[in-house]
């Protein structure tokens, strides 16, 4: 689990969350850079849809191996059995 948080949060803030547990609202897990957006409740279909409305036409294989390269480290530990 640190190497997801620590590949996807800056040092000082994966050292803040690991260590204090640290529970964040969403204008602070925005600014963390822990979530790409934050909507109320009412707004949250409306806002998610247009958050993916330019991946639709993209060819699912072609995002995945973008994503399984950017984070192939963080891919490879989660899949390696912990003793």
């Amino acid at each position: 689990m640190s190497a997801l948080i620590t590949a996807k949060l800056t040092p000082a803030a994966a050292v803040e969350a690991m260590t204090t547990g640290r529970r964040y609202g969403g204008a602070e897990a925005m600014a963390a850079g822990l979530v790409d957006g934050v909507s109320g409740l009412e707004e949250l279909r409306g806002t998610a849809a247009a958050r993916v409305r330019d991946l639709a036409g993209k060819d699912r294989a072609t995002l995945g191996a973008i994503k399984a390269t950017m984070y192939a480290g963080v891919v490879e530990i989660l899949r390696t059995p912990q003793a």
